[in-house]
C-alpha cells in the first residue's frame, strides 16, 4: 500500500513505544497513539501510520517480538478492547483469540526467549492476566491468587527461562508469580499511599533479580529480595509521578536507570541512589530505548503533543512530530 503524506503533524498522544530488537540494523520504532499505530523506519525522525483492523482507534500498548528480524511479529492493544497480532512487520493483522472476550490490554510482556518458547503475557484493565503459548494467537486467563484483576503494569524476569518470574501491579497491591503466572501471591507494596504505575527487572550478575517500581506521587523504589522489602531510591524523585522506568541491559555492571516523570527525564548511574535531570518534556507519557542503549541510545520520549523527543547522548535533544501518513507493512 502506498503511503499518503499529510502536511499537518498529529497532535494525538503517544501512549507507548517500542524499538525493534534489531534496531542497529533496521532502525525501526513502533508507537501506539490516540489515532492508531505508527512506524518509523529511521529511528523516530519520520513516521508513517500503519493500517490495521482498527483504523484511527486509540491504542495504548505495543510489543515487538524479540525475534522480530526473523518472525516480523508485533502486538497492539486497543483502548476499546482486544489485541491485534501483526505479521510481516504489520503487513497483515488478525484479532487474537481470548476465548470470545475482548479485554482491554493495558500492558504486554513477551518472554525473553519468545523466539523459542512463544510465550507472552497481557495485563488487562478488568480481566487480570492472560497467557499465550502460541506466539500470541490464543490466550487463557492466569489469575489464581491474583486478588485484583485491574493490572496496570507487568514485568517479566530477564531470566524467565530459568526462574519463570513475573510481577503484576494493581491498584490494590503488587503480586509475584514464580511459575509463569500459574499462581500469584501478593508481596509488600513499595508505598502505602501511592499506586505502582511501572515496573522493571534487572538481569543479575548472581542471585535474584533486582526489582524497581515507579509510583504515582512517591517516586522510585527498589527491592533486592523479590518484593519482600523496599527502599526509596534517592530523594530527587521523592514526590514524583513516574510514567516510565527502564534499566540498562548491563545493569549488573553499569547500574544505569532511566525514570520518566510527566515533565522530566532523570538518569541514575548508581542504581537509583542519586538522580540527575537530563531532559525537560512537558506532557511526557512514555519512555523507550533502542537495544543499543546506553552505548549511544537513542532514548525516546513520547508526549501528549509535539510527537517524540529523541537523544543519543542524553544531552542534545530533538523533537520529531508524528506525521500522518498511511502505509501497509514492509514495502
Amino acid at each position: 500500500m502506498t503511503a499518503e503524506s499529510v502536511n499537518a503533524p498529529s497532535r494525538e498522544a503517544v501512549l507507548a513505544m517500542e524499538a525493534s530488537p534489531d534496531f542497529a540494523r533496521d532502525t525501526l520504532v513502533f508507537a501506539a497513539t490516540m489515532s492508531g499505530l505508527y512506524r518509523s523506519r529511521d529511528g523516530s525522525r519520520t513516521w508513517e501510520r500503519i493500517e490495521t483492523a482498527w483504523r484511527d482507534l486509540p491504542l495504548f500498548s505495543v510489543a515487538v517480538s524479540p525475534g522480530f528480524a526473523s518472525d516480523g511479529l508485533l502486538f497492539v492493544g486497543a483502548v476499546e478492547g482486544g489485541l491485534l497480532r501483526g505479521v510481516c512487520g504489520g503487513a497483515s493483522w488478525s484479532l487474537a483469540d481470548f476465548g470470545g472476550e475482548r479485554p482491554h490490554c493495558a500492558t504486554l510482556a513477551l518472554s525473553p526467549e519468545f523466539a523459542r518458547d512463544g510465550m507472552a503475557f497481557a495485563g488487562t484493565m478488568s480481566n487480570g492476566v492472560f497467557h499465550s503459548r502460541t506466539r500470541g494467537e490464543t490466550w487463557e486467563a492466569r489469575n489464581f491468587g491474583l486478588l485484583d484483576l485491574h493490572v496496570s503494569a507487568l514485568a517479566i524476569s530477564p531470566c524467565f527461562g530459568q526462574d519463570e518470574t513475573l510481577y503484576a501491579a494493581t491498584p490494590s497491591g503488587l503480586f509475584r508469580s514464580p511459575n509463569g503466572a500459574r499462581a500469584w501471591r501478593e508481596v509488600a507494596a513499595p508505598s502505602a499511599d501511592a499506586l505502582v504505575q511501572c515496573l522493571a527487572l534487572a538481569a543479575p550478575a548472581v542471585g535474584p533479580v533486582t526489582l524497581f517500581a515507579g509510583t504515582d506521587g512517591a517516586g522510585v523504589f527498589r527491592s533486592d529480595d523479590r518484593g519482600g522489602t523496599w527502599q526509596r531510591t534517592g530523594t530527587a524523585l521523592a514526590e514524583a509521578t513516574i510514567n516510565g522506568l527502564i534499566l540498562s541491559p548491563y545493569f549488573a555492571r553499569d547500574h544505569t536507570v532511566l525514570a520518566l516523570t510527566d515533565s522530566e527525564l532523570y538518569l541514575s548511574r548508581d542504581a537509583g541512589m542519586h538522580w540527575e535531570c537530563r531532559a525537560w518534556a512537558s506532557g511526557a507519557l512514555c519512555l523507550a530505548v533502542a537495544p543499543t542503549f546506553p552505548g549511544g541510545g537513542p532514548v525516546l520520549i513520547g508526549r501528549t503533543w509535539q510527537g517524540v523527543e529523541r537523544s543519543s547522548d542524553l544531552v542534545h535533544w530533538q523533537t520529531f512530530p508524528v506525521v500522518r501518513a498511511s502505509t501497509g507493512g514492509y514495502t
